[in-house]
Order: structure tokens, then sequence, then C-alpha cells
């Protein structure tokens, strides 16, 4: 062999190999980055959830000692806000089902009781010893999920432990191999889980059961396989197949196949193959439209979807970001429970955020009865200094993941000027529900 062919060789072999170091290089660099984006979203969940946890051990504690209507009714309305933060909190860590089944249970049913509590003191304007001895359950439970929780939050917070494994490379970016459903933080929550496993199933005078662990996909279908829910994910975003660098199944009350790329991931339910959720998380740094302009663009992204009916109800803005909650009206009747959120990017209009998870999980076509109450007798249940500047009929999320058929009055108070929703149940005349409306430049917060 000539000289120069040798070193000929020797120079495409050379140019091959840094061709390939160069994208085995770039794939550790893609799947770090990946890799380091979810892992600092589960130690901010985990932070979250130790922080809410900290909160509801408080509260738990003033319910011990508080002996007036007004202080109980306020404690009972803050643990019904921090059981709903630390369950939302806990859903976002990478945690199996069956390991957190006993913590799902008792959020729920402090959630539960905190509302039993609201309407034992409306009518009885007091509580039973009976009701007493159920906080104390609740108290000695929070104070061991307290310590437990601020442990597992300090050996992660310091980023030398890792609740998810890495994905690794195996030869090559085409043999990425898939995450597993194995997580570090398994058996830390299931020592956890296993005490709270023992926590007892208590029964009330009111409708209060664990529907939200138990509750199933309303909005069903036939089987989809991963492969066909791919293709869902890839249309739904008009891209193509290849976006989807990973991708994962996630089995629990909403079975569903993740898919994940660059900035990107997306859900699709594994029973009908509808897309629960959707999010591009790439930067936004500047502000082009108005809310006005976004508002169309949600809504012909919902048409252009099949998603119909549904009605714009507000929106918040934030981090030129525009993000609208919509929802299904059947019969002229809003329906909460059927909630699509829907978040669209100021800087050029895209859609970049969606989740229909409230939607797939509630939708179906309701029953919906004959009113008992006119709209003028429910008018006078409101107070006297409440002026009605609109009304609705709409369903409404009760205690116990219930609903009531009500009438939706939006008044605005004669001595402050507040804007109020009130809610009045069309069968029994109780005022099931309100909210003060704080209406801004960048949208209307609800409180």
């Amino acid at each position: 062999m000539k000289k120069r062919t040798i070193i000929r060789g020797i120079s495409f072999a050379s140019a091959i190999l840094l061709i390939l170091l160069g994208s085995t290089i770039s794939g550790y660099c893609l799947v770090s980055r990946y890799q380091d984006t979810i892992e600092y979203s589960y130690q901010r969940a985990l932070c979250d959830l130790s922080g809410y946890m900290d909160n509801l051990k408080a509260t738990l504690t003033k319910s011990l000692y508080a002996n007036t209507e007004t202080q109980q009714i306020n404690i009972a309305s803050d643990l019904m806000t921090e059981s709903q933060e630390a369950k939302a909190s806990l859903s976002q860590l990478p945690v199996s089902e069956n390991d957190i089944s006993g913590l799902q249970k008792y959020f729920a049913q402090i959630n539960d009781f905190a509302g039993y509590m609201i309407r034992e003191l409306t009518v009885n304007h007091k509580l039973t010893d009976k009701d007493h001895a159920n906080l104390k359950v609740f108290y000695n439970y929070s104070d061991m999920l307290a310590s437990n929780l601020d442990d597992l939050s300090s050996i992660y917070s310091d980023g030398t432990e890792k609740m998810a494994q890495k994905i690794s490379l195996q030869g090559n970016l085409a043999s990425l191999s898939k995450q597993t459903n194995a997580f570090a933080l398994d058996s830390s929550f299931s020592i956890t889980n296993n005490e709270f496993s023992k926590f007892p199933t208590m029964l009330y005078d009111g409708p209060f059961a664990d529907n939200m662990l138990t509750q199933k996909q309303k909005l069903s279908g036939n089987a989809v396989t991963k492969a066909e829910a791919k293709k869902i994910a890839a249309a739904f975003l008009d891209k193509s197949e290849s976006v989807f660098t990973s991708d994962n199944y996630l089995n629990g009350n909403l079975p569903e196949y993740t898919f994940s790329g660059d900035n990107l991931y997306i859900s699709v339910t594994k029973y009908g193959g509808y897309v629960a959720e959707y999010r591009n998380s790439r930067n936004i740094t500047s502000t082009k439209l108005k809310s006005n302009d976004a508002s169309k663009k949600a809504d012909q992204f919902l048409n252009k979807n099949h998603m119909n009916s549904m009605t714009e109800n507000y929106y918040s803005t934030s981090d030129n970001i525009c993000n609208f909650n919509f929802v299904y009206k059947q019969n002229n009747v809003l329906c909460y429970h059927d909630l699509i959120k829907v978040g669209v990017s100021l800087d050029n209009g895209d859609v970049i955020s969606y989740d229909a998870t409230a939607y797939v999980m509630n939708h179906t076509a309701r029953n919906i009865p004959k009113v008992k109450l006119s709209i003028s007798d429910a008018s006078k249940i409101l107070s006297s200094d409440l002026v009605i500047k609109k009304q609705d009929m709409s369903i409404i999320p009760t205690v116990g993941g219930n609903e009531a058929y009500c009438y939706e009055f939006l008044c605005e108070s004669k001595t402050t000027g507040d804007k109020i929703l009130d809610y009045v149940d069309t069968q029994t005349g109780q005022e099931e529900q309100m909210f003060i409306l704080l209406q801004s430049d960048t949208g209307t917060l609800v409180l």
C-alpha cells in the first residue's frame, strides 16, 4: 500500500472519529440540560411541598386552640387552601402512585373536613367534641409528615442527590435509553406512605369521600398505543415525530403517554388519545401583542383542535405570557369542572401551554335539572350591599367532588366597590360559594 494511501486512510478515520466524538458530546450536553431542567422542577416541587406542609401543621396547631366561630372558619379556609397546594406539589414529584396513595388520601380528607367545618359552623355555629378529636388526629399525622419532608428536602437541596435516574447514552444518540419508572425518591416516600396507609377513613355527617382519588377519566375512549399517541402529539403540534427525544408512560387516575423534546413536553391519554397537557418552555423576552389579540389566538387554537363550546372566563398576564381559562358551556350553563387553560406568548402569539386535564377527567353530558328557586328569589338571598351587574347559570364543583347547579351573580359592593361573584344553588337556595375579583391591567385574580 502506498504511503499516500495510508495517510489518506488515517485522515479519513480521524475525521470520522472526531465527528462521532462531537455528536456524542453534543448528545451528552443535550441530555444533561434536559435532566437539569427536570431535576430543578422536582426539587422545587419538593421544597414547595415541605413549605405547604409546615403551613398546614401550623394551621392545624391553631385549630386545637381556636374557640370562636369566626376564627374557626378562617382556619378551615386556610386548611382547604393549604391541603390543595400540598396535594398539587405532591403530584408533581417523580413518585409512583402506590407510594403516595396514603398521603393523597390524607390531604384529600383534610380538604373535605375543612369544607365540613365551614358548613357545620355556618349552620350550628360550633364544632362537636368529635370534630375536635378529628382535628387532633390530623395534627398528629401532620407533625410526623412535616418532619419527614423537611429531612427529605434537605437531602436533595444541595444537588448531590438526584431524584430521577439519569438518562444514559449507549453507543450513540439513536440508542438513548428510555427513562425508567424507578426513581430514587420512591423509597423515601414509601416509608412515609406506609405510616399514612394506617390513616383512618373518617366518616362525617357530610358528603365526604376520597372522590378525587378514585375518580376515573370521564372523557374516555378506546385504548391507543404509544406509537399512535406519538402521532397524535406530533399532529397537535404540527411537527414531525422526530422532535421528540424521549418518552414515558404514566399510570394513575389518568393513564397517559408523555413525549419530550427541546423545550417541549406533551402528554396524550391512553384511553381516547386526547392531548391532556402541552408546554413549550422557550424564553419569551418581549411583549408585542395585547390581551385581546392573545384571546383571539387562544380561541382559534381551541377551534382548530375541535374543542368547541368553550367560553373564555378569566385571564392573567405574567412573564410575557397571557394565560386564559376556558369553561365548557352546555345549554348556556357554564360547567366549571370542564376547564381548559391556554397560554399565549405575547411576542408572536404562539400557544405555548395547554392544560385540558380537568376537562378530560370531568367532561360529560350533564342532566341539568329544572330550577326550584326563581332567579328573583335567589337574588334576595344576596347581601343588600351587593348590586347585581350580570347573571349566569353555572354548575360548580362542591366539597367531595360533587357539583351544584347555581345562579352565578356578578355583583358590585355599594360601600367598597369590590367586585363579587356569588353562587346560589337553584335547588336549595343555599349560598354555595363566593369570590372576590381583583381586576387590573394584567387580568383578573379570583380570591
